[in-house]
């Protein structure tokens, strides 16, 4: 599970990632919000597959993944 008690350093530093890259800004608060969700609510599992089908299709690039990737990671609650 993603771990809620740093939240807003989590949101700030995704939202450096994808300010860096060529993601559409018109779908990058629907792509914060589906990934907190997924990470908090799910599992952080789920939440990767989202961010790799994302690449899949196209609207992410497989370098912006991989720092997402590892900032969930870094993120991860532990019990």
């Amino acid at each position: 599970m993603l771990n809620l008690r740093s939240r807003i350093s989590f949101e700030y530093l995704l939202r450096q990632i994808l300010e860096e890259s060529s993601m559409n800004e018109d779908f990058t608060n629907a792509f914060v919000a589906n990934l907190i969700t997924k990470g908090s609510r799910g599992s952080l599992a789920e939440a990767k597959d989202y961010v790799r089908s994302l690449v899949d299709q196209g609207v992410m690039e497989e370098r912006t993944s991989e720092d997402i990737l590892r900032l969930l990671d870094k993120n991860r609650k532990y019990r």
